[in-house]
Formats: C-alpha cells, sequence, structure tokens
C-alpha cells in the first residue's frame, strides 16, 4: 500500500489547508469586529450629543463628508423636531444598541435605543462604504431616523 508510505505528506498539507482557512476567518473576523466597534463608537457619540442637547453639532459631527450633508434642509428638519423627543418624552437616560447588521460588503444598518424618562425612542442608522471609498475604508452616513415604532425593532 504505497499510500500508507506517505501519510505524513498527506497529513501536513491538510493541516497546513486548515490553518490557512483559520487564519483567513480570523482576519476577517477581527476586520469585522473592528469595523462593528468603529461605528458604534461612531453612533453612540451622535446619540450623547444628541442627549446633552447638542442636535446641530451631533448631526455635523456625524455627516462629515457623506452625502446627506448636501441634503441641508432634510437635515435640518430632522434637527428641528430632536427637541421634540425631550420634550414629549423626558431626558435621555440611556443609550443601547439593539443591532448592527452587515448587508454585503458595504452597508451597515444600526438600530439604537434611545431610552427617555416616559418612553423609548429607536433610531436607525445606515452606513454605506461607495467604492470610491474602499481602499480607505470611510463609511458614510446615507440614513438616519428616529421614531417610536418598537416593534419594528424586534425585528431587526
Amino acid at each position: 500500500m504505497p499510500w500508507l508510505r506517505k501519510p505524513p505528506l498527506l497529513l501536513l498539507l491538510i493541516v497546513l489547508f486548515v490553518a490557512f482557512v483559520f487564519v483567513a476567518n480570523a482576519q476577517e473576523a477581527e476586520q469585522r469586529g473592528a469595523l462593528e466597534a468603529e461605528l458604534s463608537e461612531r453612533t453612540g457619540d451622535f446619540l450623547r450629543q444628541i442627549a446633552d442637547g447638542e442636535p446641530k453639532l451631533a448631526f455635523e459631527s456625524l455627516l462629515t463628508d457623506g452625502p446627506l450633508r448636501a441634503e441641508s434642509e432634510a437635515i435640518e428638519g430632522l434637527m428641528a423636531k430632536v427637541p421634540d423627543i425631550h420634550r414629549l418624552y423626558g431626558d435621555c437616560r440611556g443609550i443601547e444598541q439593539v443591532a448592527l447588521r452587515r448587508v454585503g460588503d458595504d452597508v451597515v444598518i444600526c438600530h439604537y435605543l434611545y431610552k427617555c424618562e416616559r418612553f423609548p425612542v429607536a433610531w436607525h442608522l445606515t452606513y454605506y462604504r461607495p467604492e470610491s471609498d474602499a481602499k480607505t475604508d470611510r463609511w458614510h452616513v446615507v440614513t438616519v431616523r428616529f421614531d417610536t415604532n418598537l416593534e419594528d425593532l424586534d425585528a431587526s
């Protein structure tokens, strides 16, 4: 049986292949984890600025160079509604990430619970990495909104 004489070589090849796959998966998971941490921090900073009564600063920081920056009328309208959150539902007493989900390689959808004294508010943000920014790994906010449809959070 000639194949019995060469099992160390075959075994070595199998071990090397498994190690390669493991390392590749670990690197990809690490990169995804770093991205999720970065976007979570960015969104958390935005919501903390909202809670501190600084919606203009919050939106400016969040939308630094993305396509929504050009939608000034829509963003101004959204900023104008932010004080209503605190007036209707009370001060923010906590912020909780409910879901962060990747859709393909270039879209990340975030859902947050903005816990006010009388009622929670759901914030929804979508980040996108255009092909032109793939090398620099720059992510832009392409949607941002809030509502009180808490049942929708369960489906995310």
